[in-house]
């Protein structure tokens, strides 16, 4: 009985005496087993391949879910790898998270987010593709002065048919479509374009009316019709909006220096006022010179 009580007391004293002095190691190795447990993956795997703009990186995000790679000279992008979160599993287990794709070029520009639709969860490996990737497409500017020249360009894989599709909005609008709230666009018949060997294609935009403009394109290839570019805005302006334009730049350009140019302003304010001032005076003596010359000159005989 009493060796019992002098192991039970040797124990207790021996746990008391490693927590007191050893009490950042303990913690230590606590901590390398939780980070053990949150790194860990599912293990179902997904392999998604397909087309986006030459040399474009191309990003998968999802929850849970976040990689990316580069599209070859061609265009060609594969995630062979992509694990599928289990602990992520929507809906009481019945679908994987829903998983985008989105490129983007050296400028930050991107094509449109193109989302798969949601992967039951009953099997372990998946294989989607070809998923098409829409074009990248840039504006020179938004605000065009009538007449103008400006260029609308972007990125998809080489050799490829491009479709472009301009909007302005109609004027014409009815009671009906003012009841229902909906913004009216009238529709240019849309042409078509070829990329060059590196994925690139350029058009003018139409700047010979003045309207707000749309503008979005498709590519197209093997019968296979991407998913539509990001729709960019732009304004054709009157003329005079040039001027309007370059006195805005001038303003810019001298908004530093405001302060002194309304100081200056103000001297020459003062200065000129101060001097019609002293000329008023100088008006008001001489009449009464004159004035009193010509009392005088009355009261001689």
């Amino acid at each position: 009985m009493h060796v019992i009580t002098f192991k039970a007391f040797f124990l207790v004293f021996l746990t008391l005496f490693l927590n007191l002095f050893y009490p950042n190691k303990t913690k230590a190795n606590t901590n390398s087993e939780e980070v053990k447990i949150t790194a860990t993956i599912g293990e179902p795997k997904l392999k998604i391949f397909g087309f986006a703009p030459s040399l474009s990186t191309v990003k998968l995000t999802g929850v849970g879910i976040s990689d990316q790679t580069t599209a070859d000279k061609n265009g060609f992008f594969v995630f062979d790898k992509v694990y599928l979160p289990t602990n992520y599993i929507i809906n009481d287990k019945s679908s994987y998270p829903e998983i985008c794709l989105q490129a983007s070029d050296e400028s930050k520009a991107s094509s449109s987010p193109v989302c798969l639709p949601q992967l039951p969860a009953s099997q372990i490996a998946y294989e989607v593709g070809p998923v098409l990737l829409s074009p990248i497409l840039i504006i020179e500017k938004n605000k065009i002065i009538k007449g103008e020249q400006v260029l609308a360009f972007g990125k998809t894989t080489p050799n490829t048919a491009v479709s472009i599709h301009l909007a302005r909005e109609d004027k014409n609008f009815s009671l009906a479509s003012l009841l229902a709230k909906e913004a009216k666009a009238f529709f240019i018949p849309e042409y078509k374009i070829f990329s060059n060997e590196e994925g690139y294609f350029e058009f003018n935009l139409p700047t010979n009316q003045i309207n707000s403009w749309r503008v979005f394109t498709f590519s197209e290839s093997n019968q296979a019709r991407s998913p539509r570019s990001n729709t960019l805005n732009f304004k054709v302006l009157p003329p005079y909006f040039s001027f309007i334009e370059l006195l805005g730049k001038m303003l810019s350009t001298l908004q530093p220096y405001l302060i002194y140019f309304i100081i200056m302003m103000l001297f020459l304010i003062a200065f000129y006022l101060l001097y019609q001032l002293l000329k008023l005076n100088d008006s008001n003596k001489n009449l009464s010179e004159h004035s009193g010359e010509s009392l005088l000159n009355r009261q001689k005989p």
